[in-house]
């Protein structure tokens, strides 16, 4: 369907302009526009780049040091463009997979512990639903903050001004509380 046009107008145009009715999948600075990033299907693209990488350093002998670093520098930096606009799905399976992955490369089974920082004993990853939370938040308090900028009114018009419509936020089922 038509970015912001009931089907109607948009079939209605598409006759006016001898053109067809489709759907458009494209991305912008890496992000995939116009497919639904609530479903877990989305990050398919996400995760398989996070796996092309890996396998570049998986044969090599690497500390377990160089691998922490490894995670923290390019493991974990890699979704984190896409953490920052949009929230992990709910049923967490993009979350325990990038988990998984990373867990695997690391060779350490105690995950609560390597997230922890090293001064308690632990190798200072990041613990990516928590992270995934404060980036989004940092949108919802930005919103809140400059209800005037461009950005702000665009997704109040389109939206219908509160920042929970956009599913930034759902606490009850994700974050506890």
């Amino acid at each position: 369907m038509g970015l912001n046009m009931d089907r109607a107008n948009l079939e209605y145009m598409a006759e006016v302009l001898g053109c067809e009715v489709g759907m458009i999948h494209f991305s912008y600075l890496g992000l995939n526009v116009r497919i639904n990033h609530k479903r877990a299907a989305s990050w398919e693209k996400l995760l398989e780049k996070i796996r092309r990488r890996l396998a570049l350093w998986n044969d090599k002998h690497i500390s377990l040091g160089g691998r922490a670093t490894l995670i923290q520098t390019l493991l974990s930096a890699m979704p984190i463009y896409c953490l920052s606009f949009y929230r992990f799905p709910k049923k967490k399976k993009t979350l325990r997979e990038i988990v998984q992955i990373q867990r695997k490369f690391l060779g350490w089974v105690g995950w609560e512990n390597i997230c922890k920082k090293k001064e308690n004993g632990g190798l200072c990853i990041r613990n990516l639903e928590n992270f995934n939370y404060a980036l989004v938040s940092k949108w919802a308090w930005r919103f809140l903050n400059e209800p005037d900028s461009l950005w702000a009114r665009v997704i109040k018009s389109k939206y219908g001004g509160c920042c929970w419509v956009m599913g930034w936020f759902d606490f009850g089922e994700t974050y506890g509380g």
